[in-house]
């Protein structure tokens, strides 16, 4: 049973119940006859009114048995009758043919969600069997046929999501037999007819979002088996009949978004003890929210934001254990005595509590202590637009799944805030108005958007961390000028960029800094070395280069400094040594040349890395570095050849792979001198060959070019480093290679298809040299803990000349280059290695997270593809080629709204891979335009999220 996901949200689990009750499917044998049967014939003069340009209905033909056509169930009885035609969401077009209403023995007909146009026919009518009706989400116009009401033994009649006009005929009061009725998302008008109440089955009615006119009907409220209505955005008026606050089998009510008055009557809740959902924003409801709602125990959803509502929230609303979600909004709720927050510690409760929306209402006073105390499942927090003031409550940080806090447009104050360790996003532009904070922990995030220059404001405060988030832009002066910071400042893993702003000197009594993995750039400014209780320095995982000041010997307190991973240069100075507080000391993968200071920290080496730095000499025995003579250095570096252990984070077992071979290779070469043009690899690393073969015990070593790959990809890694590319290290290091795979949501996937992009932006413009990594596959972007992508494997990467466009030669020989189903096109036909080629594959690499589709994939023949099977449903069946994960993540959305948003950022990202995936390599778009659509992307993606909840 396939049915229109939008009637299935709305009408929950009444939908799934009814459509359970179906006939289950049968294999019927056809008819024994040669002629076609009278079904046979319907069939395919209904199919020449459709077109089909999937090829869905291929097998209804008169060579194959009508009973096993696709779609078709035939009836046990009566061998050869169709029973049951279900042929939804097939990307059908064309129209509904009217000799459908000569399949006499039908009772179901789904063909819904697919392109039809055209009028609904009221030869359907003849259908006296039929139970089963859907046609919604199509294109169908016209009027609702007044023949569908001799259809008497219908139980079920959608018609939703498509473009009917007129009113609701009269006739549909003779369907006795119906349990659902969805005519909503049309453009019907008139009033609801009087005779829906003959409805007597009907258990749900959806009418939402079309243009009627007049009040709700009394009589809705005396159906005796209704219990979901649904009447959101329906233009109705007047007051909601008290009939429906009798109503005790109602559990759903939306009457959100029309122009109704009125009050919420006392009682209003005592006889409805099965309601589970009550949506009523957007109208003119006025007075108070009465205590009764503590009688509605089964209470999941109740929505009144938008309103006149006043009065307090009543205390025993906390009696509601399964409520979810309570929204009120943009009303006049009054909250001024600390006897009115009594309702807060109620919801305590409230261990379902989801979302919590009292924003723009009459709230003052001090936020309650119990606010920290809510369910840990909460997710959203809204109390903006209100005149709370005093502190945020200490313990806001054990609401460890919010991922929303709005508290903007108040008149908060007090020394602490902890956000630490959440889902939260966005910018940081509301704390700057905390002039009186103390403490700011807001790290493990998703915070995005630049550092403002207003956290200079928080004149009080002591510490802040700021780390794990994604924040941009420079490290503002502002925030280093603020006197009173003296312990921890953390800055670490964003995407901070530019210089350390000099005023770092003003930081006289922080005594632990963190600016480790950003983007940060220039030298260390010589300021800092006024910053004389600084303990810790963290600046690994940058881009920072120039010589080391002579400043830093002010340091007197320094106890751990770590530089590594950046690009300084010149001598290690020797005042590192001299400082006497020094015990551990990191200057991995830099460019330091010269001598080896051996006193000091450098007396110990377990107490200092200098890892990754080419040129250095001297220094104590454990170092096994050359002396520093020139001549007895260069000797050395003739007499013994190093081996390079190149170590991927994430994958170890695939580059250990590569320094077995090269190994092996390099020994043969010494000994048969078989490639005598490869100069061997110099200064890195020493390790033990035993080391060695015990971590390349699995290889295969006879693998072609081998040796090639490795070396390649040594001389493209040596000097390129990026947060989302594979770094070079002389440790192993892994994770458990057992992990299952991992649900990926849509948001996340963007997240990934941003690291890739800024890991290739980097390599093709922003690194030492422009790069072209010649083999983007999913298989090479590698996820670590913290969901941020890597890409890695060069061997296959190409130098590019100094100075040279991205179409011209690079430095090493051509050939065939990166993985089939990736690699561009011009590449088989022998082109050049271009930055284009690299984009080709990125779109590829899109085009397969949102359709779960490999590039190989089978169902691909030779004269098509990835590229062209999206390219022809990208404008009429998206919904089909979406990865199945992401489908089923779509049909939990609540909000059509937040549902548009999604549809709308998946076809972005499929118009997006398409673009990167062009054929021709001049009409493929940059990797700085990728970004920029992928920044509109993700936007409209988050505020989806947003309204949803």
């Amino acid at each position: 049973m396939v049915f229109c996901f939008l009637v299935l949200l709305l009408l929950g689990s009444s939908a799934v119940a009814l459509l359970s009750k179906e006939p289950g499917r049968v294999s019927g044998t056809g008819s024994s006859s040669s002629s076609p049967s009278a079904d046979e014939i319907a069939l395919l003069s209904a199919k020449s009114a459709l077109s089909d340009p999937s090829g869905s209905l291929a097998s209804w033909n008169a060579s194959t048995r009508l009973c096993t056509w696709r779609g078709v169930m035939c009836s046990r009885r009566h061998p050869g009758r169709i029973v049951a035609l279900s042929i939804d969401s097939m990307g059908l077009g064309g129209r509904v043919s009217p000799f459908l209403g000569n399949l006499s023995f039908l009772r179901t007909l789904d063909l819904g969600n697919n392109y039809l146009v055209g009028p609904i026919p009221p030869e359907l009518g003849r259908l006296g069997r039929l139970r089963l009706l859907n046609l919604s989400v199509n294109s169908l116009e016209g009027g609702i046929p007044a023949a569908l009401g001799m259809c008497t033994q219908l139980t079920m009649l959608s018609l939703a999501a498509n473009q009917l006009q007129g009113e609701i005929p009269s006739v549909v009061g003779s369907l006795h037999n119906l349990a659902l009725l969805d005519l909503q998302m049309n453009n019907l008008s008139g009033e609801i007819p009087p005779s829906v109440a003959n409805l007597s089955s009907l258990q749900a009615l959806a009418l939402t979002f079309n243009t009627f006119s007049g009040a709700i009907p009394p009589y809705l409220g005396r159906l005796p088996e209704l219990s979901e209505l649904y009447l959101a955005g329906t233009n109705l008026s007047g007051r909601l009949p008290q009939t429906l606050w009798n109503l005790s089998s109602l559990t759903a009510l939306s009457v959100a978004g029309n122009n109704l008055t009125g009050t919420i009557p006392p009682n209003a809740f005592c006889n409805i003890p099965r309601i589970q959902n009550l949506y009523m924003s957007n109208n003119q409801f006025h007075g108070h929210i009465p205590s009764s709602i503590a009688n509605a125990s089964n209470l999941g959803s109740f929505s009144a934001g938008q309103n006149y509502l006043s009065g307090t929230l009543p205390s025993n609303i906390g009696g509601l254990q399964r409520l979810q979600r309570l929204v009120l909004s943009y009303n006049f709720l009054k909250i001024n005595e600390p006897k009115d927050w009594n309702f807060m510690t109620a919801l305590t409760n409230c261990s379902e509590l989801l979302d919590l929306e009292l924003d723009f209402n009459d709230v003052t006073g001090e936020l309650p202590s119990s606010l920290s105390n809510l369910s840990t499942s909460l997710e959203k927090l809204a109390l903006s637009g209100n005149q709370i003031f005093g502190v945020i409550p200490q313990n806001i940080g054990n609401l460890i799944a919010l991922e929303t806090l709005a508290l903007e447009l108040n008149n908060l104050t007090g020394p602490y805030l902890s956000l630490y360790n959440n889902n939260f996003w966005g910018d940081l532009q509301l704390i700057g108005n905390l002039t009186q904070l103390n403490y700011l922990y807001i790290g493990y995030n998703s915070f995005n958007g630049t550092v403002p220059n207003t956290l200079g404001n928080l004149k009080s405060l002591l510490e802040f961390d700021l780390s794990y988030n994604k924040l941009t832009g420079s490290i503002p002066a502002s925030l280093l000028q603020i006197p009173t910071l003296s312990h921890e400042s953390r800055l670490s893993h964003n995407l901070l960029e530019g210089p350390i702003p000099p005023e770092f000197g003003n930081l006289k009594s922080v005594s632990i800094f963190h600016a480790e993995s950003n983007r940060l750039t220039g030298e260390i400014p010589s300021t800092l070395g006024e910053c004389q209780l600084l303990q810790n320095l963290h600046l690994q995982n940058n881009f920072l280069s120039g010589t080391l000041p002579n400043s830093l010997i002010g340091l007197k307190n320094l106890e751990i400094l770590d530089l590594s991973n950046n690009s300084f240069s010149g001598q290690i100075p020797k005042f590192l040594g001299n400082i006497s507080t020094l015990i551990y000391l990191n200057i991995s993968f830099n460019k330091f040349t010269g001598e080896v200071p051996t006193f000091g920290v450098f007396s110990n080496a377990s107490a200092f890395s200098i890892h990754g730095n080419a040129k250095l000499c001297g220094g104590i025995s454990d170092l096994h570095l050359p002396p520093c003579s020139s001549e007895l250095s260069k000797k050395k570096a003739k007499k013994i050849p190093v081996t390079p252990l190149v170590v991927s984070v994430i994958a170890t077992i695939s580059v250990l792979s590569c320094l077995g071979i090269y190994l092996i290779w390099n020994k043969r070469r010494s000994t048969t001198s078989r490639n005598p043009s490869t100069a061997p690899m110099q200064n890195h690393p020493l390790i033990t060959y035993s080391q060695l073969a015990k971590a390349t015990e699995v290889l295969k070593l006879q693998t072609p070019g081998a040796a090639k790959s490795f070396i390649a990809e040594c001389k493209v890694l040596r000097n390129i480093r990026h947060r989302n590319l594979v770094q070079t290290i002389t440790a192993c290091s892994s994770i458990d290679s057992k992990v299952g795979d991992r649900h990926l949501s849509l948001l996340q996937r963007v997240n990934i298809l941003f690291d890739v992009a800024y890991a290739l932006e980097y390599l093709h413009f922003n690194g030492p040299t422009p790069v072209v990594h010649c083999d983007l596959k999913p298989s090479n972007v590698l996820l670590d803990i913290d969901m941020v992508a890597h890409v890695g494997d060069f061997g296959l990467a190409k130098i590019l000349a100094d100075g040279c466009s991205s179409f011209q030669p690079s430095i090493s020989s051509m050939g065939f280059r990166g993985t089939i189903g990736y690699a561009p096109p011009e590449y088989g036909a022998g082109s050049i290695v271009s930055t284009h080629g690299d984009i080709y594959s990125y779109g590829i690499l899109v085009l397969e997270m949102i359709t779960g589709r490999r590039p190989t994939d089978n169902t691909f023949d030779g004269t098509s593809g990835i590229h062209k099977y999206v390219e022809m449903a990208i404008n009429n069946s998206v919904m089909d080629i979406i990865d199945m994960d992401m489908a089923l993540e779509l049909e939990t959305i609540g909000g059509l709204s937040s549902k548009t948003r999604q549809i709308n950022s998946l076809i972005s990202l499929l118009h997006l891979g398409l673009l990167c995936s062009a054929e021709m390599p001049s009409n493929r778009i940059s990797t700085k335009e990728v970004i920029k659509e992928l920044h509109v992307i993700k936007n409209a993606l988050v505020q989806g999220e947003v309204s949803g909840r």
